[in-house]
């Protein structure tokens, strides 16, 4: 809850059209909503195995590129959200949750999953687009440009700046966002794959040519790479 209000508070702060701002504030919303369903779930399931990791939140999500995205990153983020998914289902069937619906005439799980469960939490993603496809098999985890641009806002004062590796720290610490490097590895750890560098681009990363692509990021060496949150501050 401390995180959520730190981030609209930078939210609020931010000049933006009343319009943007609106639908950020429902993107923020929807991410908290995510953020809790992941993290309340792993205190009363557990983690998904042993010595499981995860960041400070308990949790972790791998997220691939919108597009062009290589089998191995696909396959990973399909196995994370099928664990997030499986950490959700069981903490609503924790003992204590059981021994106090026992006895109803009407199935309490009939409808659980759907509203309070893991698939409320594949709803609220695919309806933020974070969620691909809408319809079929093989969901996984995707940045879009919206979220790109929140997580900026959110992450980062008004004019803040931070080295492109403190910003995937950041975005590990408050969301449990993994994108690559470290991170990742501690999320596929987490999600019980083998860590495998396959996964990751040898080559340039598919996360800093969005932010490149948004005028998020500015190369000042081929070993430093700057974030910046470009928007001002409204007084």
């Amino acid at each position: 809850g401390y995180l959520f209000a730190v981030e609209i508070k930078r939210l609020l702060s931010a000049l933006l059209d009343p319009i943007e701002r609106l639908e950020l504030l429902m993107t923020g919303c929807a991410l908290q909503v995510l953020r809790s369903l992941s993290a309340q779930s792993l205190r009363y399931a557990g983690p998904p195995h042993a010595r499981a990791g995860g960041s400070v939140l308990g949790y972790a999500w791998v997220f691939s590129p919108p597009e062009a995205s290589s089998r191995q990153q696909r396959l990973v983020s399909q196995r994370n959200l099928q664990v997030v998914q499986g950490l959700i289902q069981k903490a609503l069937r924790h003992k204590d949750l059981k021994a106090r619906v026992e006895g109803q005439k009407r199935d309490p799980y009939k409808d659980a999953d759907t509203k309070y469960g893991h698939k409320l939490f594949l709803l609220l993603g695919k309806k933020l687009g974070i969620i691909v496809p809408y319809r079929g098999p093989g969901a996984r985890l995707i940045m879009t440009e919206t979220m790109l641009r929140y997580l900026v806002l959110v992450l980062l004062h008004p004019g803040e700046r931070c080295t492109y590796d403190e910003f995937l720290e950041k975005l590990y610490l408050h969301f449990g966002i993994a994108i690559e490097w470290r991170q990742l590895n501690e999320a596929m750890h987490w999600s019980g794959l083998p860590v495998s560098d396959t996964v990751q681009s040898s080559r340039n990363s598919w996360f800093a040519e969005m932010l490149r692509a948004g005028g998020f990021l500015t190369e000042l060496s081929d070993a430093c790479s700057i974030v910046c949150n470009t928007f001002g501050e409204d007084n």
